[in-house]
């Protein structure tokens, strides 16, 4: 009888884990403009002083979307760009659909260099006065000699993003890891029908980072794992910042301000508003939802080491590689929310019990 009992107990934790989800309430579906309070910048967390956004609304540019329109910026190496995020501890699943677009015509790809957006984990850093202190746009450096607690080498993160590369006018997606303040991108457009609209979906199961996109008409496509044999796996600590970034016009940063990889440069770029003479930011991003999801116990690093990616490291081509049905594929893209069947909820079942020793105790001769 106490064995029955304790059966029953572990049955019913083991279906509570599979239901219950604690992630869900940082969903947003943007069709109320108060649910912008609930989203963080890591312009304010860090205190760089500098709004890279000329918009960010929620309900009020598009009805049911959150709008991103940047000013000229940029992620790479130590440059810092846009991030409205929200806390997240432990593994997720983060998906978001949206469309992006000139700011001339939202249906046609930017006109200007890494002009994209998309969704972005990135490591916290412990900065909260970034900025020189007192404020000036003017250069300065070293940091600490001017109020700041910023250093370089110190930004990890990991991104994908769709809009136009390093080809201007071309629908493209660009996928980044940073570690340490070491950037390594890679941009294709395998997959890419002529469309503004995307899906996107991040996952984080222990040490393991997995990208996935889908196209209009299309499978879900599982673009790269992390870590891999081209790609070290950014530090990440049990909290990450996770949400959606938006950059444009590559064309402005890269000979002023990152500059071969100048610390100072760098530095002067992520307090600054590039907003003057000259600069020709060119993208506007709508986002229809932004959700979270705790993932499926039985979504494992194992099964997701498993993948295959459209990502080749051998020789760093990439060809779209459809997401299965079987294996991790049964956990993502459409089914991150999904129950599983009662047989494979019993393997779920027998394989806890016999690690947790129920099984061979109960079965051992006296």
């Amino acid at each position: 009888m106490k064995h029955l009992i304790y059966l029953s107990l572990v049955i019913c934790k083991l279906q509570l884990a599979l239901v219950a989800d604690d992630l869900s309430h940082l969903s947003d579906e943007f069709n109320h403009s108060s649910s912008k309070a609930d989203w963080l910048r890591l312009n304010d967390v860090e205190g760089w002083n500098a709004d890279q956004l000329e918009v960010w609304d929620v309900n009020e540019s598009r009805p049911g979307h959150m709008r991103l329109m940047p000013h000229t910026s940029a992620w790479f190496d130590d440059l810092r760009g846009v991030l409205v995020h929200k806390n997240v501890t432990g593994d997720f699943i983060v998906t978001t659909r949206m469309e992006v677009g000139s700011r001339s015509d939202m249906e046609a790809p930017p006109n200007r260099l890494f002009s994209l957006a998309g969704l972005f984990i990135h490591n916290p850093r412990d900065i909260h006065s970034a900025a020189p202190s007192p404020y000036t746009p003017e250069a300065v450096w070293p940091p600490e000699n001017h109020g700041s607690d910023w250093q370089p080498g110190t930004d990890n993160y990991v991104f994908l993003s769709y809009g136009s590369a390093g080809n201007p006018g071309t629908w493209q997606y660009e996928v980044k890891t940073t570690v340490h303040g070491d950037s390594t991108l890679y941009y294709d457009n395998s997959g890419v029908p002529d469309s503004n609209s995307v899906e996107l979906q991040l996952v984080r199961v222990g040490n393991t980072v997995v990208v996935m996109r889908r196209h209009p008409g299309g499978n879900w496509i599982v673009e790269n794992r992390y870590p891999n044999a081209s790609h070290q796996l950014p530090e990440l600590g049990e909290t990450l910042q996770v949400g959606v970034t938006a950059y444009t016009d590559w064309n402005n940063i890269g000979d002023e301000y990152w500059n071969g990889g100048s610390h100072p440069d760098q530095f002067h770029h992520n307090y600054s508003v590039l907003d003057g003479p000259g600069m020709n930011p060119d993208l506007i991003v709508d986002l229809d939802y932004v959700r979270f999801n705790r993932p499926n116990p039985a979504l494992t690093e194992e099964l997701l080491q498993s993948l295959g990616t459209s990502y080749d490291p051998a020789d760093g081509s990439s060809t779209a590689f459809d997401l299965p049905s079987s294996g991790a594929g049964q956990f993502l893209g459409d089914n991150v929310s999904a129950i599983p069947e009662p047989s494979t909820l019993g393997l779920f079942i027998v394989a806890a019990l016999i690690g947790w020793g129920v099984i061979p105790r109960y079965f051992q001769k006296p």
